[in-house]
């Protein structure tokens, strides 16, 4: 019982099958460990029922990162990672060809683009509401995947830049600068 090795990847051989969110499936198929990764090989594939959709379990980034404490028990698993903060958008590739379009939070965790790339791209510092997928590990990497925009909660925007670089404006005058002054925000998270 419980979320501990409660999930498996299911590789179906690059059949064009994929079943919608909340499809019950029964699966016979062959295991094995993929570079590392446990999965199921060659399924047969049974639709058993609707509707029934799993709650994420929320869990410590660093605790699912690369060699955290869970991070093999939670592959496979729906999980969800609270308030983090962007630390890297140019990862170490770990022999992945470059970009690889991943990025690091709190932890070291890794968010992979695997099935949805995150939009707007994020920037170095930026908070992360909430960041929901599924755990994969790849290229000897623990890896958070997002499915769709819906697994993604951006936090608030924050400042970028003003530009131009040099305005002019007289002191104790109301209106507008010479030339205009342009703020410009992350994107509107």
């Amino acid at each position: 019982e419980g979320p501990e090795f409660s999930g498996i990847w299911v590789y179906n051989g690059g059949s064009d099958f994929q079943p919608a969110v909340g499809t019950v499936l029964s699966i016979d198929a062959a295991y094995q460990l993929y570079f590392g990764e446990p999965e199921l090989t060659n399924p047969t594939v049974t639709t058993t029922g609707e509707g029934v959709f799993l709650e994420p379990e929320v869990v410590l980034p660093g605790d699912i990162a690369t060699a955290g404490e869970l991070s093999a028990a939670y592959v496979g698993v729906l999980v969800s990672v609270k308030d983090v903060v962007v630390e890297s958008i140019t990862p170490d590739p770990a022999g992945q060809s470059t970009p690889t379009n991943e990025f690091s939070v709190t932890g070291g965790l890794l968010v992979d683009d695997y099935f949805y790339m995150v939009a707007p791209f994020p920037n170095e510092g930026d908070t992360i509401t909430s960041i929901t997928g599924v755990v994969k590990y790849s290229w000897n990497n623990t890896k958070l995947l997002p499915r769709s925009v819906d697994d993604v909660v951006l936090g608030p925007p924050t400042l970028d830049a003003f530009s131009p670089d040099m305005v002019f404006m007289t002191e104790n005058t109301s209106g507008s600068a010479t030339p205009p002054l342009v703020l410009s925000l992350t994107a509107a998270f």
